[in-house]
């Protein structure tokens, strides 16, 4: 078996969990890299799965620096590759979420077959544009190019791409460049259609999550169990935002002038977005944890905002909270996961609740802090150390 058809298997066998993911980066980054080139591209297709934290773009330079002139043509023929399939399919109408799947099929199943077949890249355009099921789509393969594919590891490797949703990442400079002075501070309306602001937006692929779930019930009614559908219908609903370097806590300069405009950005009426549609608003949203490590946060859009708000909080409506601990609550709704929706799975007798007992700690040196006892959204917190009794839950 040669060296490619070896990492196409492998690519296939690891992609349908994050371990898998994990494991194709760390064998990108190895000196094995030679043998496993076919995966360099599709580790661009999958480096955005999920809440992984791997630099991708700095392995992949360091992986080209040490190869050799033949083998960087091999990765240049292998990118060519896949911008062709990009190039044929949208030139079809096909959507993103179907060239994703053929560039990921391509670099792990049919590398290099369109060096014995010069029509090659059309007849795989018309495989997905003429198969209805992914069972369809394996055969129309292995009919048009020879190629067998194992069912299992063909719908492994379909998961892991359906299992994911293309959201649009911006910098907040991208937008703050936008600002226009209103009557009630400012107003930002981003074009990504304009031919200079075409390279500033990407898409990227997420995991599915259950805030995901809760929109697509909020676009497509209650019933929705569509995967496939939802890798595009949310694509323009939520929006990364990075803010990388301008909540500095000592700002001055040109950083303060950035941050006092991303404020701006945080207002109710939000900011206007367009991604070849029309002008729409936008909201500031949540994130995971992550994303606030990487100092990024979502914007949703604002027909489904109040809706998913109200979904994310259970119809509670919150007082006076701790911010910190509802946020942590809130990001757990972006962390990635599969549903499940057999009903056995939630049967009374496979669930148990255990009631954790308490018990009271009598005179506790603690400190904590105290308000002012005003409602202002912005009080004055007071030290204080005392001793008082605690009540703590145990097992």
């Amino acid at each position: 078996m040669s060296a490619e058809a070896l990492a196409a298997k492998a690519a296939v066998a690891v992609a349908s969990d994050k371990r898998g993911q994990i494991a194709i980066a760390t064998i990108l980054c190895s000196i094995l890299m030679l043998f496993f080139l076919p995966l360099i591209v599709y580790m661009g297709v999958m480096s955005n799965l999920g809440e992984i934290e791997i630099d991708t773009a700095q392995a992949q330079q360091m992986m080209v620096q040490n190869m050799s002139s033949e083998e960087k043509a091999k990765l240049q023929h292998l990118e060519d590759v896949m911008v062709g399939i990009s190039k044929e399919f949208q030139k079809r109408k096909l959507n993103n979420y179907t060239i994703k799947r053929a560039q990921a099929l391509y670099a792990c199943a049919l590398y290099n077959a369109e060096k014995s077949d010069s029509d090659f890249i059309s007849k795989y355009a018309d495989c997905f544009e003429q198969s209805a099921t992914d069972e369809d789509l394996r055969n129309a393969v292995f009919s048009v190019f020879g190629v067998q594919i194992n069912a299992d590891e063909f719908n492994n490797l379909m998961s892991v791409i359906k299992n994911t949703v293309i959201d649009i990442d911006l910098t907040d400079t991208d937008i703050i460049s936008t600002a226009r002075k209103t009557d009630d501070g400012y107003d930002f309306c981003f074009d990504s259609t304009s031919i200079p602001n075409e390279y500033r937006t990407e898409n990227t692929l997420q995991d599915d999550c259950p805030i995901f779930h809760q929109a697509m019930c909020i676009l497509c009614g209650e019933d929705f169990r569509n995967s496939e559908l939802l890798c595009e219908a949310l694509r323009d609903v939520f929006v990364y935002v990075d803010f990388s370097g301008i909540f500095n806590r000592m700002p001055v300069g040109r950083i303060l002038e950035l941050q006092e405009l991303a404020k701006e950005m945080f207002k109710p009426k939000g900011i206007r977005l367009n991604f070849g549609k029309e002008d729409m608003t936008y909201i500031a949203f949540e994130r995971s944890a992550s994303m606030s490590r990487d100092n990024r946060l979502s914007f949703v859009r604002s027909d489904i905002y109040e809706a998913l708000k109200e979904r994310m909080m259970l119809g509670m409506t919150i007082g006076k909270c701790q911010l910190s601990k509802l946020y942590a609550y809130n990001a757990l709704l972006f962390t990635s996961g599969k549903r499940y929706d057999e009903e056995d799975i939630l049967s009374e007798k496979r669930i148990i609740v255990i009631d954790n007992p308490e018990m009271v700690i009598k005179d506790v040196d603690i400190i904590t802090v105290t308000d002012d006892g005003t409602n202002n959204p912005v009080r004055v917190y007071t030290r204080v150390q005392k001793k008082t009794d605690v009540k703590i839950a145990y097992i």
